[in-house]
């Protein structure tokens, strides 16, 4: 099926429009790659089922879509685990695979291979996504119940502060924190929740 362009009218079929569509993404690709484009493209050809291959551009974009989000995540999973590296190790990775000049590569596992030998150092020992998962929660728990009482200390704080400058002004002795929440009979923050302070 033959289409037309509106501008100039040229016709073109709908597999030219679509190869013109994945170069575009493409130049995106290699743009957001910068530098380690290069290596890419080359690691890319071991994706072709033998030497000097031809491969259509629509795959090429998609197994260099999938380095890219290797280079911006930093992070892969081989064999069920998570494991985090940096860019430095993805390109040395990158340029070890392009040396060993393999072709016929079905997926990325060669690559996360070589990658596997210098990023389980950094990966909290290559957790399952579960495990990291759990961990992260954990992490993010903790930060809420250590912001709580933070929360809660600044609040004693300035009820005693309060309290203080109540007692200072009716000519009384000052009275410590601890025995300020002694005599209100305070053992949690729970306990001042619809209380008067006066």
């Amino acid at each position: 099926m033959k289409l037309k362009c509106p501008r100039c009218g040229s016709g073109f079929d709908l597999e030219q429009a679509s190869a013109a569509k994945a170069v575009a993404e493409l130049a995106d690709v290699a743009a957001r790659l910068g530098g380690c484009w290069s290596l890419v493209y080359e690691y890319v050809d071991g994706f072709l089922k033998r030497p000097f291959g031809v491969m259509a551009i629509e795959t090429r974009l998609r197994h260099a879509r999938e380095v890219l989000t290797l280079w911006e995540s930093c992070e892969f999973v081989y064999d069920g685990r998570r494991y985090r590296t940096d860019k430095a190790t993805i390109r040395a990775a990158l340029a070890v695979v392009c040396n060993a000049q393999k072709v016929g590569f079905k997926n990325h596992n060669y690559l996360k291979s070589v990658l596997l030998g210098d990023s389980d150092k950094m990966s909290a020992q290559g957790h399952t996504a579960t495990e990291e998962t759990h961990r992260e929660e954990h992490l993010v728990h903790d930060a809420r119940v250590r912001g709580a009482a933070a929360k809660r200390e600044a609040a004693e704080k300035e009820d005693a502060r309060v309290e203080a400058l109540r007692r200072q002004a009716a000519g009384e002795e000052p009275v410590s924190i601890t025995e300020h929440k002694r005599r209100r009979g305070i053992t949690s923050i729970a306990d001042t929740i619809g209380r008067r302070m006066d």
